[in-house]
């Protein structure tokens, strides 16, 4: 069976935007959805960027964007009750979650929680309650999110998908092709249908091999 990579942080709200929408296109294609928690605050740092949330001329339309999206797809828009937040704890809690069907089931709920509901993620009631509600032990994972080993892994999973080529949230992998945004979400749905024109390799490689002629 062929698997979605869904790789994500709950501080983007265009994460909360495509999951509501990836059980319906695995469905269609007969894939699997295999979540994929990262901090996109190191993601950042290392391209040397700012989130859209942090730069003033952004925020307004990014919000109002997210607030199309959500009328577009018919879900509630609150948002979380600050933002940019550190979503360090949520992470670590979905990361010490093993098992690929109970973590997307969490991480639905998490993102629901914040961005449907306004919940603060950062507060750990906030998580566990949230979890139980999936019938999720969040006591045990809040606990489990301690170890040393669950931040590691938290670290191995952003470093690796930043090595498949990821640079934002949300992104969805299909072997080693990725789509990066809510609004790629119809491409990789085509792509796993098989219906995705196929890019002309040299008319990229033109274009990305052209040299700069102008830097700042």
């Amino acid at each position: 069976m062929t698997t979605i990579s869904f790789y994500f942080d709950p501080i983007s709200p265009y994460a909360y935007l495509a999951a509501s929408q990836l059980d319906a296109i695995a469905t269609e294609t007969s894939c699997s959805i295999e979540p994929i928690p990262i901090l996109l605050a190191a993601v950042l740092n290392q391209l040397g960027q700012k989130g859209p949330a942090e730069i003033e001329i952004k925020r307004r339309y990014t919000m109002l964007d997210v607030l199309r999206w959500a009328d577009t797809y018919q879900l509630p828009l609150v948002g979380p009750p600050t933002h940019p937040f550190n979503p360090l704890l949520p992470l670590r809690v979905l990361t010490a979650i093993g098992d690929p069907r109970a973590r997307w089931s969490a991480t639905k709920r998490l993102l629901e929680a914040a961005w449907g509901e306004g919940r603060d993620l950062t507060v750990a009631a906030v998580l566990v309650g949230a979890l139980h509600e999936r019938g999720l032990d969040g006591e045990a994972y809040l606990q489990q999110a301690q170890d040393p080993v669950i931040k590691s892994e938290l670290r191995q999973n952003t470093e690796t998908a930043m090595g498949c080529g990821v640079f934002g949230v949300p992104t969805c992998r299909v072997g080693e092709v990725i789509f990066w945004g809510n609004d790629r979400l119809s491409f990789l749905n085509a792509h796993l249908l098989g219906t995705l024109p196929a890019v002309d390799e040299g008319r990229l490689q033109s274009l990305i091999s052209r040299p700069a002629s102008a830097m700042r």
